[in-house]
């Protein structure tokens, strides 16, 4: 696949796009999560962000 030149291209625009709303606007990450999901949170829903690393514990 041939890399595009144009600094404004991104092939992960929507996942940044997304990381971004989810990051940085509250306000509409619940209604998104209503739509997309077919929930039926309010306003008053509490988001809480969690770690994003994965941990694997193994022993020997």
């Amino acid at each position: 696949m041939e890399k595009k030149e144009n600094p404004v291209y991104s092939e992960t625009a929507y996942d940044d796009a997304f990381r971004t709303m989810e990051g940085r606007c509250d306000d509409l990450l619940i209604p998104f999560v209503n739509h997309l999901f077919g929930e039926n949170y309010d306003r008053s829903a509490v988001i809480t962000r969690l770690r994003n690393e994965h941990y694997i514990k193994y022993s020997r």
